[in-house]
């Protein structure tokens, strides 16, 4: 098992002995590290003074990268970081 950390998301990977080109066979999510929070959290919007508390800006984020680096459905995301309809709405307001 080797791992690799890009721009601050840890991922870990398998590759198969039998895979001709290298392809990853499994992969396993790790979320965003504290590094890269830190450097987005102040670029995240204000909270609204009316309505609906915001989601957990964290939680989405690392949603919207589970699907991004996984390659699952949307609807396939775990629970832990949210509704999948918030992930995909906010992914495509970035």
């Amino acid at each position: 098992m080797n791992s690799a950390q890009n721009s601050g998301v840890r991922l870990s990977y398998t590759l198969s002995p039998g895979n001709l080109f290298g392809r990853v066979r499994r992969v396993a999510f790790r979320g965003l590290t504290d590094e890269p929070w830190a450097f987005l959290a102040p670029l995240q919007p204000p909270e609204a003074q009316t309505g609906r508390p915001r989601v957990d800006d964290r939680k989405v984020l690392n949603g919207i990268l589970y699907v991004l680096v996984t390659g699952c459905w949307w609807r396939d995301r775990p629970r832990e970081y949210g509704a999948y309809p918030t992930a995909w709405r906010r992914l495509q307001e970035l």
